[in-house]
């Protein structure tokens, strides 16, 4: 429930001292827009990638808003008493957000999911595990926020603005949810946005090439997932347990320093050493059959999405929510009734002549060589096609690796575009092609390049489209037009009939 605070109130919250006299200074919401600034409002100042929020401070003070937090390095001179400097405006937002809703994250159960691939699934499987057993439970990240027939809402980042997340979690406190998954993306935890967001355990899948564009150097990224686990010390509560990929060598890294610093840790994977091993992989159609030892404990798992990647995620999701609420002999039992997670190897209905269509979200190298092999160990015969392009205004460097991961594994490639964005297409193509593949087709039009895959594709052929999964737009530009590989897919299959 949304809260009103006084100035004194905020700055005590920010442990600044206390200004004097301040007579009617009470606020009723926090805000880094200036679009969104009024009397009502405290307005922080929050420096981003491409504007710096100290330079509409004009702008909000014009909207009548009286409040301001800034940045400890600028020299703002305002027409008002109702100025903090602070170090740090990005996590000074966070925790006044926090606190205008009650910090709701204190009286729920919440587990966070962060790494390159998987947290979606991830946090989709730990969501819908609360929901067989009658506990109502709100889902937060790339696919939206879906708190099941309660509300679902589209969102436009894995981790939104501090504000937006608060907002969230006191909604699903209010409507009795008895979980909050939610996806925590590096960028998210770089820009401070989950720093008053209280969690009872945290999942990191595993740490491959993405975002260099943002954070540089793979050691960067790695700091800044570490950062969850920070979070999980600092503001955690209940048994504080850290899941973790022990196949990974930045999860083991990642399990010895936070083990160190007195963190309950639990691994997984497949290699020896792990807390929960994985074994006997087997693929059976479109579901997956494999054991799980945990100590002296050990469970037969069929699981009904497909893929050893997709085995690694089940077991984060069973391990994370073990701690809170459900057993893991408990969970075992439910996994076969878990909903596909929309967009991640999702089958789109088969053509009449057998050409199998999945859709996936891979857009990193290690995500769409997962995908690949994955398909290709199990299908049973036939050519495996892969349709797939690299986003635009992102880490270049994955481009080529891309290219040639899908040279080694799959049988025909089509090279089109993915979200170009602001970019050349014909440039972003041209990127993919040094790695020395040599695509089946190039198209750099999504719908054609899906068309021509799956109408030339022969009977016992499966075809994987890659990179957009469950979005229904495609970025070209500064526009969103309307597409899905779905959709698209589908209607594919149905003129080839």
């Amino acid at each position: 429930m949304s809260q009103i605070l006084s100035f004194k109130d905020i700055q005590r919250l920010l442990k600044v001292p206390c200004s004097k006299g301040d007579k009617d200074s009470h606020f009723s919401f926090v805000t880094s827009s200036s679009k969104q600034a009024c009397s009502e409002a405290i307005y922080v100042a929050v420096k981003g990638e491409q504007y710096d929020g100290h330079d509409f401070i004009k702008e909000a003070r014009q909207r009548g808003c009286k409040a301001f937090v800034i940045g400890a390095q600028y020299q703002a001179v305002l027409d008002t008493p109702f100025v903090i400097s602070v170090p740090d405006t990005r996590a000074a937002l966070s925790i006044i957000a926090g606190e205008f809703e009650g910090n709701p994250s204190r009286f729920l159960p919440l587990v966070g999911v962060t790494g390159t691939n998987g947290k979606t699934s991830v946090a989709w499987m730990i969501a819908n595990l609360s929901r067989l057993t009658e506990k109502p439970a709100l889902y937060l990240g790339t696919l939206g926020a879906d708190a099941g027939a309660v509300f679902q809402e589209k969102g436009n980042l894995t981790t939104p603005d501090p504000v937006i997340i608060q907002s969230y979690i006191a909604r699903a406190r209010a409507k009795g949810m008895a979980l909050v998954a939610m996806e925590v993306s590096s960028h998210g935890l770089n820009q401070k946005r989950v720093e008053s967001v209280h969690y009872d355990s945290a999942v990191f899948t595993n740490l491959t090439q993405d975002h260099l564009d943002y954070h540089k150097t793979m050691e960067s990224y790695f700091e800044a997932k570490k950062r969850l686990f920070d979070l999980l010390l600092e503001n955690g509560k209940g048994a504080k347990r850290a899941v973790i990929n022990s196949d990974c060598s930045y999860g083991r890294q990642l399990a010895t320093e936070i083990k160190a610093k007195g963190l309950e840790v639990v691994t997984f994977g497949e290699l020896e050493g792990a807390d929960c091993r994985i074994s006997a992989l087997k693929f059976k159609g479109a579901s997956t059959e494999f054991m799980i030892q945990a100590g002296a404990r050990e469970y037969q798992i069929r699981s009904p999405f497909l893929g050893r990647h997709n085995a690694f995620n089940l077991v984060a999701a069973l391990l994370a929510v073990e701690n809170i609420f459900l057993p893991l002999e408990t969970a075992v039992g439910l996994t076969e009734k878990i909903p596909q997670v929309p967009g991640r190897l999702e089958r789109v209905a088969t053509s009449s002549d057998a050409v199998d269509v999945y859709v996936d979200y891979a857009h990193t190298p290690d995500a769409l060589k997962n995908v690949l092999l994955t398909l290709k160990e199990a299908k049973s015969s036939g050519k495996l096609w892969v349709v797939f392009g690299c986003g635009g205004d992102r880490d270049r460097g994955k481009r080529a690796i891309m290219g040639q991961i899908a040279s080694r594994i799959a049988d025909r490639t089509v090279i089109t575009s993915d979200n170009p964005r602001t970019e050349d297409p014909e440039q972003i193509i041209a990127d993919m092609l040094t790695s020395g593949l040599k695509p089946f087709a190039v198209d750099n039009n999504r719908e054609n390049a899906v068309f021509q895959a799956i109408t030339l594709a022969d009977p016992g052929d499966t075809v994987l489209v890659a990179g957009k999964g469950h979005e229904d737009y495609q970025i070209i530009g500064s526009s969103r037009i309307p597409f899905d590989d779905r959709l698209v897919s589908q209607e594919a299959l149905r003129r080839r009939a």
